[in-house]
Order: structure tokens, then sequence, then C-alpha cells
């Protein structure tokens, strides 16, 4: 069963490349596409200058795509984890928005480096909020940033009296 299917996807992805060369502009005909890879031949340019460049750049970066993606299901562990469910997406469109506000005559080549180091550090903060917080010399836990953040006076939760079973304070939190 898992091999049909990955004879079936294969010829169907043949299909497409095959239907993709074919169909354009400039319409190439099917015998042309087996006779015309010649140099001088008529529609030898465009499909050596266009549809085949074009054809193996969407295959390759279909497959890179899909390798990341299997990536990050598998260091997440998480079947549905995705660029956009992890922030990686609006960490990355943070930096850039942020380096073009701070830095309005940046180079258009050096903004795609920042969005990767933008969207690296939404990965590193969301992998740090998800992790169990340390414990310090006397036993207590915290987050830093993320338990100021849920608590609504920005204060630890104090621990209850000795002794004390039921305190009004305690019981409400």
């Amino acid at each position: 069963m898992k091999i049909a299917l990955v004879i079936s996807i294969t010829l169907a992805l043949a299909g497409c490349a095959l239907l993709s060369l074919h169909m354009g502009v400039i319409p190439v005909p099917w015998r042309a596409l087996l006779t015309d890879w010649q140099d001088g031949r008529e529609h030898y340019y465009v499909l050596m200058e266009y549809r085949l460049p074009r054809l193996l750049l969407a295959l390759f970066v279909g497959a890179a795509l899909a390798v990341a993606g299997v990536l990050v299901q598998g260091i997440v562990r998480n079947p549905l984890a995705s660029p956009d469910i992890l922030g990686i997406n609006h960490a990355a469109s943070l930096a850039s928005v942020g380096a073009l506000l701070l830095m309005p005559s940046l180079s258009v080549m050096v903004l795609p480096l920042l969005a990767f180091a933008g969207g690296m550090a939404g990965v590193d903060l969301a992998e740090d909020a998800g992790k169990d917080p340390p414990a310090d010399e006397a036993g207590a836990h915290r987050r830093g940033a993320f338990r100021l953040l849920g608590e609504p006076d920005g204060l630890p939760d104090a621990p209850a009296p000795a002794g004390c079973k039921q305190c009004p304070a305690v019981a409400d939190g």
C-alpha cells in the first residue's frame, strides 16, 4: 500500500512537471518536449532558459520546505507544529520591520538574514517559554519575564504561613 502511494505521487509529480513544461504563453507541443532539446531548435530557448530552470527551482524549493517542516515537527515532537504556530513568522516579520524602521537605508540583501535571525530568536523564545522553570537556591520556581507577565500585580504569590490550613489570600488565588 505504501509503495503504491509513493509510486502514484511520483507519477503525479512527473505529470505536473511535464504539464508545466508544455503550458505557458508560448505553448510547447508535446512532440517538441521529446525533440527540441538540441541548440538551434524552435523551442530550445523557451525550454532551457525559462521553463526547465523554473521547474527545477520549484522542485528543489518544495523539497527544502518539506524537509524543513519535517525537521520542525520532529524537533518539537508535535505533528501539528508549523512556523506560524511556533511564532517564527511573526518574529521574522518583527525583525524585518524593526530593522527597516530603525535603519531605513538598509540594503535589501541584509533583510533576509535579519528575518532569519528574528525567526531563530522566536524559536528560542518559544522553546524557553515551554520549558519547566528552573529552581533557585531556595527551591522556588520562577520564569522571569513570563512569570511577571502572568501575575496581575507583577509580584509572585506569597507562600501560605506555616500551620495555616486555609488562608483567604491563598484560597482566592
